[in-house]
C-alpha cells in the first residue's frame, strides 16, 4: 500500500448513470473522483482545487467539453493536466 494520497480525477459529465459508471471503475482503481455535471461546473472545480487528470463529456449543456478544455487550458492551475475525452 502507498503511503501517496489517491491521484484526483476530474469527471465532467452530464449522464449521470455514465458519471457513476467512470466514478466507480476509477475509484476501483485507486483514484480519488468528483464529479461535476458540464464545463462551468468543472471550471469551478478546476479553480477550487488541483486534479490529476480528467475525463470529459463532449455534449453537456451550459458549456461543452471543447469549450471547457480550452478555457482550461487557458490559464487555469490546472491547465496542464491530461485529459480524456467520451462521447
Amino acid at each position: 500500500m502507498s503511503d501517496q494520497p489517491a491521484k484526483r480525477i476530474l469527471i465532467v459529465e452530464d449522464n449521470a448513470i455514465m458519471a457513476d459508471v467512470l466514478r466507480r471503475a476509477l475509484e476501483h482503481g485507486g483514484f480519488q473522483a468528483h464529479i461535476t455535471n458540464n464545463g462551468v461546473q468543472a471550471l469551478e472545480a478546476c479553480k477550487a482545487q488541483a486534479f490529476d487528470a480528467a475525463v470529459t463529456d463532449y455534449q453537456m449543456p451550459e458549456m461543452d467539453g471543447l469549450e471547457f478544455v480550452l478555457r482550461l487550458r487557458n490559464g487555469n492551475q490546472n491547465r496542464n493536466i491530461p485529459l480524456i475525452f467520451v462521447s
